[in-house]
């Protein structure tokens, strides 16, 4: 689905599935780097390992 125009489009299930897969690597990339100023108290080693974990663990599903 596009969010930006509402329209349905219709995709062959790897295609989904890579997309998916290529844009949480990204996130964990992403977390990764982060410098660490969004959480507040929370570490920023232990919100990137268990984020990073959480998507790890989707990715596998």
């Amino acid at each position: 689905m596009n969010t930006k125009t509402g329209s349905v489009i219709g995709v062959k299930k790897k295609e989904a599935e890579t997309a998916t897969a290529n844009a949480v690597r990204e996130i964990i990339r992403g977390l990764r780097e982060w410098d660490g100023e969004l959480f507040g108290p929370i570490r920023k080693e232990d919100a990137v390992s268990m984020l990073t974990r959480e998507l790890e663990e989707a990715l596998s599903v």
